[in-house]
């Protein structure tokens, strides 16, 4: 893609507002970490306890109803031996010691009591029902118990006490063997219940304060959680704004604190790549119109004076030719450069003899040196080393390597090439006695883009993308390019591969 064409797509770009759709939080307010945090809580911890509190009222009302049972048990046991010589039907009848018995009981325990013959006469309770027939509807279980001489249990509503839930227990007399009648007990619930309602009622006031103070405590810490989060957000949001000056608040847990570190680091870099960029496309914009203006000038000059100066006419065709060549090594430069950063550079992988990468890079790059005026000289025992990787990558990488090296040494210089093998890689070295790089841009010069000397640069043709590409070929096969220098005395530059089969 050319310049104009990679300015014009990127103002194409659409710009997204800060507060707009950027990072933004999908879904509702509720799809947070503050309120996930307080319902997670409500239903780890609030939950279990108000089923706690449900469990503890139905064991509260199975405890209060088996105490009972066994209390209404005892009194018509002893009911029972007191009423036994009365109901036989051998002895006569003593309604007062029935109506006594019966009304002492009622008096003094609050217990309703019932009591009939063998044949089903009330002889002891409320007054309406004395000497009358037994009815079922209201006085349940007492003639089963009666006719089966087995004990019977239940609840009931009945109209002496005013239809409250109540409690009773119908016991079977016995005399000489014999089931001479039936006593029943019976109790009102009502007090239970509502004992029972209070208590259960307290457990809700304190589930419910608890449940309060966990919301409390969890908006607390959700908000001591997301609120950095927030700002964060708030912060990306500006930094994909384009507000490259954004930087992040460090504070917060340890995960935030790192985050916001790592955000600083990447805000840094992309200040750092947007500047690049910047100085990249005014120096290749620079680089594309001196050529072309000295082919221009020069095209114009031989066709209005070419014909009149055969020697003119080649010279500048000759200087015409170096442009063109210097525009063409620019854009081979682009290409690469694309293709590297698309991730294409591991090409076709396989075994390759370092002595043949390096023959042929300076078979290639010979005429150059020769024209520079420039002693090519290859340290080599000539020994088969091979490396994994793209015969045509790793002689391009050797080739940007020799023609920066050529460009930095005076002419009457030399560049020495020297391969070693060692135990699992391979080390290639270029080194020239040019005038060197100075210590503040070593760690600076494998970056896209970056140039040394920028004069001198557009001077020799360089664009800062040469050493780029090179490290991007060689750390793509494993590998790593290292640099040492002397102002006015040299630059070497070290390649090192993993040998092929050689771990």
């Amino acid at each position: 893609m050319s310049l104009a064409k990679y300015e014009s797509a990127r103002e194409q770009l659409p710009v997204v507002p800060i507060g707009g759709p950027v990072l933004a939080v999908p879904g509702s307010r509720w799809n947070t970490i503050r309120w996930r945090l307080i319902l997670g809580n409500l239903l780890a911890i609030c939950l279990p306890l108000l089923a706690l509190v449900g469990v503890t009222g139905a064991l509260l009302w199975h405890f209060y109803l088996t105490v009972m049972t066994d209390s209404l048990r005892a009194r018509a046991a002893i009911i029972a031996d007191l009423a036994a010589p009365v109901l036989d039907p051998s002895t006569p009848d003593n309604p007062i010691f029935m109506d006594r018995l019966v009304a002492q009981w009622e008096a003094n325990s609050s217990t309703l009591v019932t009591l009939v013959d063998g044949s089903g006469l009330v002889e002891g309770g409320p007054p309406s029902w004395m000497g009358k027939k037994l009815d079922p509807a209201y006085r349940p279980g007492m003639l089963k118990a009666l006719q089966d001489g087995m004990p019977d249990s239940g609840i009931w509503e009945p109209r002496h006490f005013n239809y409250e839930e109540s409690l009773y227990y119908n016991l079977p007399v016995s005399r000489d063997g014999r089931v001479v009648g039936v006593v029943q007990t019976a109790l009102s619930l009502a007090k239970v219940r509502t004992s029972l309602s209070e208590i259960v009622g307290l457990l809700l006031v304190a589930v419910l304060m608890y449940a309060a103070l966990v919301v409390g405590l969890t908006l607390w810490f959700g908000i001591s959680i997301t609120s950095p989060i927030e700002r964060l957000i708030s912060g990306v949001r500006r930094l994909a704004a384009g507000d490259l000056g954004e930087r992040f608040n460090e504070q917060g847990t340890a995960e935030i604190r790192v985050l916001g570190s790592t955000l600083n680091a990447m805000a840094t870099r992309l200040g750092q790549l947007e500047s690049l960029r910047r100085q990249y496309v005014s120096d290749v914009s620079h680089d594309l119109r001196t050529p072309l203006g000295s082919i221009r000038a020069l095209a114009d000059t031989v066709l209005e004076h070419g014909d009149e100066d055969p020697e003119l006419r080649h010279r500048y065709l000759t200087r015409i030719i170096a442009q063109t060549e210097r525009l063409s090594r620019l854009a081979s430069q682009l290409v690469e450069l694309s293709v590297v950063e698309g991730g294409q550079v591991l090409g076709s992988v396989s075994p390759v003899d370092v002595e043949a990468v390096v023959s042929v890079a300076l078979q290639e790059i010979a005429p150059r040196a020769m024209d520079a005026h420039i002693e090519l000289r290859l340290l080599s025992n000539g020994e088969p080393v091979l490396v994994i990787g793209d015969r045509d990558r790793l002689v391009r990488a050797l080739l940007n390597l020799l023609d920066n090296a050529i460009r930095y040494t005076r002419p009457g210089g030399q560049i020495d090439i020297s391969v070693e093998a060692e135990p699992g890689k391979a080390r290639i070295q270029v080194s020239d006695n040019g005038c060197g790089i100075p210590a503040a841009d070593l760690e600076h010069i494998f970056d896209r883009f970056y140039r040394v000397e920028k004069s001198r640069s557009v001077q020799t043709g360089g664009a800062g993308l040469g050493l780029a590409i090179v490290r991007r070929i060689v750390e793509s096969y494993g590998g790593r390019i290292e640099v040492e220098s002397r102002l006015q005395e040299g630059t070497r530059f070290t390649v090192v591969l993993p040998r092929a089969g050689e771990n």
